[in-house]
């Protein structure tokens, strides 16, 4: 769902094309988790970082003996489609305010696919005390 190196993942599809129409319960549960620490880290965690991300992937991979970063108007350039506010997100839609826009959710959905398997799991354990 969130990997983007498959074309036909749910975040693939949003960072292509801009928007995602009837979006899982899972994956708005996870937007919703980002902007909470997004706002509880004053914007420190972005996920829409992807447009960034790819300019000096880029970058680097056409100039592999690089030692400087690509030209500052071309990162500022990218820092235009960077901004967690210019996601909107409900129950039918996700959306991008810019064209270009991506989200990177490789910060948090590992993370939040392993709580959210092993806490669905753990009802059917016979444990009384769990750590997570």
């Amino acid at each position: 769902m969130f990997s983007l190196y498959r074309e036909d993942s749910l975040i693939s599809r949003l960072n292509r094309d801009g928007y995602l129409t009837s979006p899982s319960a899972d994956f708005l549960e996870l937007l919703s988790l980002c902007r909470d620490i997004h706002a509880l880290t004053d914007g420190a965690f972005d996920p829409t970082v992807q447009a960034l991300w790819k300019l000096y992937a880029d970058y680097f991979a056409a100039r592999p003996d690089a030692e400087t970063p690509p030209p500052q108007n071309s990162v500022d350039e990218a820092l235009k489609r960077v901004g967690f506010g210019k996601v909107s997100f409900d129950d039918r839609e996700i959306r991008f305010a810019e064209k270009g826009m991506g989200l990177s959710l490789n910060g948090i959905a590992q993370g939040y696919s392993g709580l959210t398997k092993t806490s669905t799991a753990l009802p059917r354990l016979s444990s009384k005390r769990t750590i997570l």
